[in-house]
């Protein structure tokens, strides 16, 4: 870690938003689905969150997003009865592999943008953040 005042490509390289200001907008390469991604991420974080250098991830992120929904929708749409079929079960079972992947890639990038609990938490502020929850207990409920 560099002491001292900070150099002017480091400042340049974090999103500099004024407070109260609205999030970036989504690139325009995306998808208006993708877009929609976008904007649900930024809107959950604080303003500050996101780096210049964290945007090319958050790209591909909305990417595989919109890719295992369309998955997703594929797999949904094949009937179970007709799986008795070679061609349908070899498309079934393409899909399936297809959508694990995707959902495995987003989760490698929801874990390196910080994004998922596990992520943000070292093991013992995840038990404290746990404990101080309070629920009810399942019998204790009505």
């Amino acid at each position: 870690m560099q002491r001292g005042r900070k150099s002017t490509e480091t400042l340049s390289s974090v999103v500099s938003l004024v407070p109260g200001q609205p999030p970036p907008p989504p690139p325009p390469e995306l998808t208006p689905e993708q877009s929609i991604t976008w904007r649900a991420i930024v809107g959950q974080m604080a303003a500050d969150f996101f780096t210049h250098g964290a945007s090319p991830l958050l790209v591909v992120l909305c990417r595989h997003v919109s890719i295992s929904r369309t998955v997703a929708g594929m797999l949904a749409a094949i009937e179970p009865l007709s799986l008795t079929d070679d061609k349908t079960l070899d498309r079934f079972e393409t899909l399936t592999k297809m959508h694990e992947r995707e959902g495995r890639a987003i989760s490698s990038l929801m874990t390196r943008l910080r994004l998922t609990p596990h992520s943000r938490y070292a093991a013992r502020g995840a038990h404290t953040a746990a404990q101080s929850v309070s629920m009810p207990r399942p019998w204790e409920t009505d």
